[in-house]
């Protein structure tokens, strides 16, 4: 969209730029843009044996100022080149080089002499290639190096020749040896003879037997040996074969076991059994003579042991004593667990809330009215109930501002804003355009393209 400007007068202090070519006539015009050189009136005397200009502006520029280089790599000859590369060779100007690199003896230059290139007597050869014999003749062999008249080069020494360079040694004995001993198996490639691994030694184990190993010291298990192995106190009451590993109750006085009548009787045990039996005083049979089988005996451990606490209630298995951990109700509990918030106030040791509406500067209570509350920026008239913003909370005015040319002059505006609206006055009250660069939420600079004084800046949120 176009902006207008009706001020009488409008000075620019400083460059004006445009980033775009004019489109009409009465568009401002830019350096580049500028379609002719007609302003151009005369070559300096250096330059006139190349430069020229017309009576219309024109600049004309000898051909002999800028030489071309054409270079063809298909031709054999400057007479082939003419002949089939006809519009090639006549657009070569006076000056033009011309480099054929696929001649029969060699990459041949030349530069064209006459007016043009489309005839061969314009031309002065100024390179010609070098024959193979020439080339040969060139070069000249050194230790070990023969070169024959054909140029063929062939090497007819031996190592002692060819000094060790720093990377490739020579072998020696003495080298080997010492490479040698700094390498281990990681260094050789496994063969027909494996290297040992865990995993190679637990796949080959775990296809063996105990049919696979000699019998040593530890010897193999066998039902022989197991029943020969085992016997009987002849006084234990017990009889055994070792040959089928039998046991059987051998009932003999010198056992301890006997027949009395129909009944068996445990020698001084306390048991009698005509059926049972139970003695008296010291013979007499308890818990403690029968061994604890599935069914455990009672003890106060085992039983506190079985039981726990759940929630609410805390159990000491070592005493067995239970006890609750639910905290009792207290008003001092209940109020502790309850907060303020915004313009909201609250006594946590009467657990009475009130309004709070002053500490954010907006609302208060006065005469059990709600009425709005004096703050930053706020002015609150009770007795018209009328509010009044204070500019200051907005708007920063600094009169009397003097710039230097070129020099950034820093304004603590301090409205707590990084992008705000910036106005420059002259002394005489012209709004006047000046370099705003926003610094931050509190400071910005401005410069001036010249020195002015008694300005005044006026920034705004």
């Amino acid at each position: 969209m176009p902006f207008n400007n009706y001020a009488p007068t409008y000075v620019f202090k400083g460059q004006v730029q445009s980033d775009t070519a004019p489109s009409a006539n009465t568009d401002l015009v830019r350096k580049q843009d500028v379609s002719g050189l007609s302003f151009i009136s005369s070559i300096a005397g250096g330059s006139s044996t190349y430069l020229s200009v017309d009576a219309s502006g024109a600049l004309s520029v000898d051909s002999l100022l800028i030489s071309d280089v054409h270079v063809d790599g298909s031709q054999t000859s400057l007479a082939n080149f003419i002949s089939n590369e006809g519009s090639a060779a006549a657009a070569l100007k006076k000056g033009d080089f011309l480099v054929l690199t696929a001649a029969t003896g060699g990459a041949e230059t030349y530069i064209v002499s006459g007016a043009n290139g489309s005839v061969a007597g314009n031309y002065t050869q100024v390179e010609s290639g070098l024959t193979s014999a020439e080339i040969v003749a060139k070069l000249t062999g050194g230790t070990g190096i023969n070169i024959a008249a054909n140029g063929t080069i062939s090497f007819n020494g031996d190592s002692d020749d060819v000094a060790e360079g720093s990377s490739n040694l020579y072998y020696t004995q003495a080298r080997f040896n010492s490479a040698f001993t700094a390498k281990s198996t990681s260094d050789l490639s496994e063969g027909s003879n494996l290297y040992y691994t865990d995993a190679r030694f637990d796949t080959r184990l775990a296809a063996k037997t105990t049919a696979n190993l000699t019998e040593g010291a530890n010897l193999y298990y066998t039902d022989a040996r197991s029943r020969a192995a085992v016997g009987v106190d002849s006084n234990a009451g017990l009889a055994y074969s070792s040959a089928t590993g039998n046991f059987r109750v051998s009932l003999d006085v010198a056992g301890g076991l006997g027949f009395n009548g129909a009944s068996i009787k445990i020698s001084d045990n306390g048991i009698k059994d005509s059926m049972i039996d139970w003695g008296t005083g010291a013979n007499q049979v308890s818990t403690a003579d029968i061994p604890e089988q599935t069914n455990l005996y009672y003890t106060d451990a085992r039983s506190r042991a079985a039981l726990s606490a759940g929630a609410g209630i805390a159990y000491n298995n070592s005493t067995g004593a239970i006890s609750c951990t639910i905290t009792q109700y207290a008003d001092s509990n209940a109020r502790a667990a309850v907060s303020g918030g915004d313009g909201l106030a609250y006594n946590s040791g009467t657990g009475v809330f009130a309004l709070d509406l002053a500490s954010n500067k907006g609302l208060e209570i006065a005469g059990a009215k709600l009425q709005i509350k004096n703050g930053p920026g706020i002015v609150f008239d009770g007795g018209d109930g009328s509010v009044t913003i204070e500019n200051n909370y907005f708007r920063k005015l600094f009169a009397s501002q003097n710039f230097t040319a070129g020099v950034a002059k820093t304004i603590n505006h301090a409205l707590g804003q990084k992008y705000v609206q910036v106005s420059v006055y002259d002394s005489s009250d012209n709004l006047i355009h000046a370099e705003v660069s926003l610094t931050d939420a509190n400071n910005l600079t401005i410069t001036m393209s010249d020195a002015l004084t008694g300005a005044t800046v006026l920034v705004s949120i």
